[in-house]
């Protein structure tokens, strides 16, 4: 076996495995129908690898080989602009925190949203227990409670007082996220320009920022949170196809 052959068999025991595991851990979702479709990709390649190397050796596979390549390294850059994007920028004195919702097994949060729930517990008792947080997120088809409420029950469980919590249940992507948040607190007196943070994973930071601002806050701030490594895969690709998608839509 060559050292090409271990790496690729590596590759798709994890890729194999990260798909069992989100099988039974994860919801149906765009992330996870990635995830099946690498792994198959992976598969193939390690069993035929010869054969492929030898059609993008010349010809139209060549075209093919360079299109892949250039495709892998935009990955890669994306990537980079997430992680750079992920920086905390909290400064303590924001007046509203936007956690914003992930899947539910039911009505129970998944690991994605703990540790977002986590960093917002964090901020709360460490950082500021004064600004008022708001649980953003809808209900799904795979749920059966809003990630709203959920949220507001995971925080009030580790402390946080219920009359600082505000629920917007009605949202079903990002960009819902902040717009319904921010309709709810400009009826209670906030106008946008107020010091803010949203919290989120790390994947998630860069596009978030963006509607953040897109749809009125003008004073943003971040504090995100890790992610599992059996769901940064799947997320990141997906979220690198959102990414794309805010650059040629604008929304």
């Amino acid at each position: 076996m060559t050292m090409k052959d271990l790496i690729l068999l590596i590759l798709v025991l994890f890729a194999v495995a990260d798909s069992l595991v989100l099988t039974f851990r994860s919801n149906f979702t765009l992330g996870l129908i990635l995830v099946y479709v690498g792994t198959a990709l992976l598969i193939c390649y390690l069993l035929f690898h010869r054969q492929i190397d030898a059609f993008c050796a010349v010809g139209v596979g060549r075209v093919f080989k360079i299109i892949f390549f250039i495709g892998l390294a935009f990955f890669v850059f994306l990537c980079a602009v997430m992680a750079y994007s992920s920086r905390n920028t909290t400064i303590g004195k924001e007046k509203v925190v936007i956690v914003l919702g992930a899947g539910l097994h039911g009505d129970v949060v998944s690991d994605t949203l703990r540790r977002r729930l986590d960093a917002a517990i964090e901020y709360h008792f460490e950082q500021n227990p004064n600004a008022l947080i708001v649980v953003s997120g809808g209900q799904g088809p795979q749920e059966t409670t809003t990630e709203a409420k959920a949220m507001a029950a995971y925080l009030q469980a580790h402390g946080v007082p219920k009359a600082q919590i505000l629920l917007e249940e009605a949202s079903t992507s990002t960009q819902e996220n902040f717009r319904f948040s921010l309709r709810l607190l400009q009826q209670l007196g906030f106008t946008g320009q107020e010091p803010m943070v949203f919290i989120t994973n790390d994947f998630h930071s860069y596009r978030s920022a963006a509607y953040a601002k897109k749809v009125g806050f003008s004073a943003v701030h971040c504090k995100s949170t890790g992610t599992s490594l059996w769901v940064l895969p799947g997320a990141a690709m997906r979220e690198a196809l959102a990414i794309c998608a805010l650059w040629v839509r604008g929304w």
